[in-house]
């Protein structure tokens, strides 16, 4: 999805390397900053946090990508993932 969002942004032809390579040479700043939040120790409590950033990090980038490319996003999906993900992580 970082792929999508930058050439979305900076046009088809903006090298993003091959298969995200050196994602820090070509990726947007905010999004190599808010990637260091998504991974966790190995404990319960920073694995749910890091995986609610992720998500975060990704509805933004998706959120974005889809302005960028003049599609709809699915609005209705996300809340439903982010409902099934709450309700699982509830259980645990």
């Amino acid at each position: 999805m970082i792929e999508w969002y930058m050439l979305s942004k900076n046009g088809w032809d903006y090298d993003v390397w091959h298969r995200g390579r050196f994602l820090e040479k070509w990726a947007d700043p905010q999004i190599i900053k808010r990637l260091e939040k998504a991974y966790a120790y190995y404990n319960r409590d920073d694995i749910r946090r890091a995986l609610l950033e992720t998500m975060d990090l990704y509805r933004w980038i998706s959120t974005e990508t889809a302005k960028n490319l003049n599609y709809e996003y699915p609005k209705k999906e996300e809340e439903y993932a982010i409902c099934l993900v709450d309700k699982l992580l509830r259980t645990l």
